[in-house]
């Protein structure tokens, strides 16, 4: 666990020679990035954030509505720079949202299969955001990255198509 209630993931999805699955304790795989690498990269955050007058950017899951047109259900927290730092000198390839789209559904008793609602998830991958959604984000791949940028305050994003994301019939 990383400070701020953050949790590093072992591998399971499709990143080029890396995979997630949802928290779990950390399996090492990346090798340690430097300090001054972080420093450089806390440096952008920080001006970055500074310029825009914005929030962190945030790590979290989301729904994505298709009749508004909107994010629902989002569930974030922000990631400092300070966190980004120390999870690149000790070699940790991720920063996750605590919370699976699963519980979160659970816990808000939204009716029906969380599985049947376009979902996905924002995390923070070694130098990077990446965005895990399904196959129904290609269409709109426009659209859900100015929706994404907006409401988890991300400087850019990488979206990655895996199919666990995919809606369920």
């Amino acid at each position: 666990m990383v400070s701020g209630g953050f949790f590093v993931t072992r591998q399971s999805t499709s990143l080029p020679g890396i995979s997630i699955s949802h928290v779990m304790p950390l399996t090492l795989t990346q090798p340690k990035r430097s300090a001054t690498s972080a420093s450089k990269l806390e440096k952008e955050l920080s001006s970055s954030k500074v310029m825009n007058n914005r929030a962190n950017p945030s790590v979290g899951i989301f729904w994505y509505d298709t009749a508004s047109r909107s994010l629902i259900g989002v569930r974030k927290q922000e990631v400092t720079p300070a966190q980004i730092e120390t999870a690149a000198c000790d070699g940790l390839p991720f920063i996750i949202y605590p919370e699976t789209n699963e519980e979160a559904w659970q816990r808000e008793k939204f009716p029906g299969d969380y599985s049947r609602t376009p979902r996905g998830r924002v995390s923070w991958s070694v130098n990077r955001f990446v965005v895990l959604v399904g196959s129904w984000a290609r269409p709109i791949e426009d659209e859900l990255t100015a929706l994404l940028q907006a409401e988890f305050s991300l400087p850019a994003l990488e979206l990655v198509i895996d199919e666990h994301w995919d809606v369920k019939p």
